[in-house]
């Protein structure tokens, strides 16, 4: 992922809202629940919130992480393994890859992406998170944006940009939501349902 990958260790996870609970992780996990039963891969899983909740839902899943201590606080067989450099699964054996805020971390999204799409049934689903670098929070806060102030981030991405990559990485996109997980209920849905949420979501299938 990032250049010292010794930086993914207890203080990351502890001192940064980096991980997702709550209301947050449920959001994800009715994404996954929706999709066709299969193996479900969450790269980038940290200390296992989705791995667990979906595994809890009856679908198999497999959490891989770059961190030690995250995998260290992971029940079953985590996966330890850098994303952009190889993904240690056979061919076409996952029905879903998660990857919530770790594309922006990776020094070659692109190697990244297309190692996902070898990973994926032919209709399985990539469900994708990063920053909005096109939100209205983003050009408000200007250097203060959350996005801009994890020095782990290497890329920062818009809709188009975000959307252009996954595609020319040989998916097609099915769905982008601009999302907000954070502020006041009112807050958070003025902001997804104008689009401006600080969060991008994509669902992606290979083409």
């Amino acid at each position: 992922m990032n250049v010292n990958e010794e930086a993914y260790g207890q203080e990351y996870f502890g001192g940064a809202d980096v991980e997702k609970d709550g209301a947050e992780l449920r959001w994800f996990v009715d994404r996954v629940a929706a999709l066709p039963p299969g193996l479900a891969i969450d790269i980038g899983c940290g200390t296992g919130g989705l791995v667990r909740a979906v595994g809890v839902s009856g679908r198999s899943a497999v959490g891989v992480d770059i961190s030690h201590w995250a995998l260290e606080q992971l029940d079953g067989r985590p996966v330890r393994a850098v994303a952009d450099r190889g993904l240690p699964f056979s061919s076409g054996c996952a029905q879903v890859v998660t990857a919530l805020d770790v594309v922006e971390h990776l020094r070659s999204p692109v190697a990244f992406l297309e190692e996902v799409r070898r990973t994926l049934k032919p209709d399985g689903c990539l469900l994708l998170s990063t920053p909005n670098a096109g939100s209205i929070i983003r050009r408000l806060q200007s250097q203060q944006w959350y996005g801009l102030q994890d020095p782990t981030h290497l890329y920062l991405f818009d809709t188009f940009s975000m959307t252009t990559l996954i595609e020319r990485s040989g998916f097609e996109v099915v769905d982008v939501i601009r999302r907000s997980g954070a502020g006041s209920p009112l807050v958070r849905q003025l902001l997804t349902r104008t689009g401006q949420g600080g969060q991008l979501v994509v669902s992606a299938r290979p083409a």
